[in-house]
């Protein structure tokens, strides 16, 4: 697997996890992808996350993952026209040491 911006004797990234946020997005999430996305902050840019997979009501959490040394690899967000009624979502792809199911 390539992973981007990996250090030459740095961690090995065990995979990979492609998210779709829609408009319900959590502000300190929001706030780790802009740090991620900053070459200055990106050395401090892989934590511990925990990710809740909710029901379609967005009422009630299916599964958690806690998912270790997490560090976004590519981010793309739709591209909206004036006028375009369609979803608002962002795709985000992750590399990470290690996942749980918790």
């Amino acid at each position: 697997m390539t992973v981007p911006d990996l250090v030459l004797g740095g961690p090995e990234f065990f995979g990979t996890l492609t998210l779709t946020r829609g408009l319900d997005k959590c502000e300190k999430f929001t706030q780790w992808i802009l740090d991620s996305k900053d070459p200055a902050r990106k050395e401090a840019s892989s934590p511990t996350l925990v990710l809740a997979y909710v029901n379609e009501q967005n009422n009630k959490v299916v599964k958690r993952f806690q998912i270790e040394g997490a560090r976004l690899t590519s981010w793309s967000a739709a591209d909206l026209s004036a006028g375009d009624s369609s979803a608002v979502e962002e795709t985000l792809e992750l590399a990470y040491l290690s996942a749980n199911l918790i």
